[in-house]
């Protein structure tokens, strides 16, 4: 995503239903939390790759996720 105009760079694939969005504040990652799949995608800031997936709970379903610096 352009940080300036919010316009779509590029689509990622990540975990099903995908529901929140967070960034660190250096912009080298990205976090997506993905509440079908019960977990949260790690994506690389500059590249859009895919760092790790994560289930935080087997029974969870994240639907938000937040970044403190």
């Amino acid at each position: 995503m352009n940080g300036q105009n919010q316009a779509a760079i590029a689509t990622v694939a990540v975990g099903k239903g995908p529901t929140g969005i967070a960034c660190s504040s250096d912009g080298t990652k990205v976090f997506v939390a993905c509440t079908g799949s019960g977990s949260v995608t790690i994506l690389d800031g500059k590249s859009g790759g895919v760092l790790n997936s994560t289930s935080p709970n087997p029974n969870s379903t994240p639907w938000g996720v937040a970044v403190c610096p």
